[in-house]
């Protein structure tokens, strides 16, 4: 059994979870069915005793080593549906943050777009007063801590602050910054 092999296998078996392992088997049935079986039974007891991905992956690495080699070619089969079963998940996944990102984005702009005065300057005056109370915020907080009054700026708060500022602009998750962040290693 490859090293590379098993370490693919585990990782698309973790991702997908119990439930589709068994779905896939019972599409290839018989011998394959049980394997399936067995070997979602393990990754369910994996992700509810263990709780960090990495823990995981060891663990799932180390059951696939043990299986015997019939059972392990039964799931190398299996796995192509599984990458395929993920992968249909992760594009469904997108479609629905793309749609409801560009839902959002209309909203904004509908409002930005209305016929009314006091509609049309209702965003972007909550935002620059979240901006205001932010900025005082931090400044006077930072300003007590130098002076040995208090433990500063809340991060928690400031982040309430601005989230208005940053919700209006566009953002919507601190993931949306990851494309700023180094290469990964």
């Amino acid at each position: 059994m490859d090293p590379v092999s098993i370490i693919g296998l585990a990782s698309t078996l973790l991702k997908v979870g119990p439930s589709v392992v068994k779905a896939v088997g019972s599409l290839f049935g018989g011998d394959t069915e049980d394997t399936a079986i067995k070997v979602a039974n393990t990754v369910d007891h994996i992700r509810g005793s263990l709780s960090s991905k990495e823990a995981q992956q060891v663990a799932m690495e180390q059951a696939l080593n043990q299986m015997p080699p019939a059972q392990f070619v039964q799931l190398q089969q299996m796995q192509v549906e599984l990458a395929k079963i993920d992968q249909e998940r992760e594009s469904r996944q997108f479609q629905h943050d793309e749609t409801l990102n560009q839902q959002q984005q209309a909203t904004i702009q509908n409002g930005d777009n209305a016929q009314g005065e006091y509609v049309r300057q209702t965003r972007p005056l909550i935002a620059r007063i979240c901006t205001y109370a932010a900025l005082l915020y931090t400044i006077g907080f930072e300003a007590l801590k130098a002076q040995d009054v208090g433990t500063g700026a809340s991060w928690e708060l400031l982040g309430c602050l601005l989230s208005m500022p940053m919700a209006y602009m566009g953002v919507r998750t601190w993931d949306a910054f990851s494309r700023f962040k180094g290469p990964k290693l």
